[in-house]
């Protein structure tokens, strides 16, 4: 897509365009960058939510389903481009608090918790290749999540986590 195809459905010029965006992928990276924006702000307003980190956490994967179509052209250009790198460090920063928030229920500090950040991220990356994956991404998620946390070693908890027997009711979803 040319930045005077962009102009011609707004129904303006190539340069009012080049004046508010220099380049194709600072318009790109504004597109997306509103994109988080919306989506950041209707998970944050559910109030549905509000104390399910697990429950936020997987409204943010829902969204993310939906950003793969556009995640290879961000991962082509992020090297060249300061305003996608930008977009892209965005979308890895939520995503990475967005589990966090998670782990801190279940996980201390520490190597353990690190891997298990870097297996998720991994995981999620994967399973967001395919549109229409099945089983659904959330789901590939889900049980890793789940297997991580309940059979991380006792040291590795975090005060107040459930044991591995008590762990049956915790991360249950249907």
């Amino acid at each position: 897509t040319s930045v005077s195809e962009v102009a011609r459905e707004l129904g303006s010029s190539p340069g009012n365009v080049h004046w508010y965006y220099p380049s194709k992928d600072d318009l790109f990276a504004a597109v997306v960058d509103r994109w988080l924006d919306q989506n950041t702000a209707a998970i944050e307003a559910r109030t549905d939510l509000a104390d399910d980190p697990l429950g936020r956490f997987f409204a943010m994967v829902d969204t993310l389903v939906h950003y793969r179509a556009i995640r290879d052209d961000i991962i082509e250009r992020a090297p060249h481009s300061e305003a996608v790198a930008s977009v892209d460090h965005r979308q890895r920063a939520w995503f990475r608090a967005a589990l966090d928030e998670v782990l801190d229920v279940y996980l201390r500090p520490g190597e353990y918790r690190d891997m298990a950040v870097h297996t998720i991220g991994a995981t999620a990356l994967g399973a967001t290749i395919r549109p229409n994956q099945e089983p659904p991404t959330a789901e590939i998620l889900r049980f890793a999540l789940e297997r991580i946390v309940r059979d991380a070693p006792e040291l590795h908890r975090a005060p107040g986590a459930p044991t591995r027997r008590e762990f049956g009711s915790t991360l249950t979803w249907s």
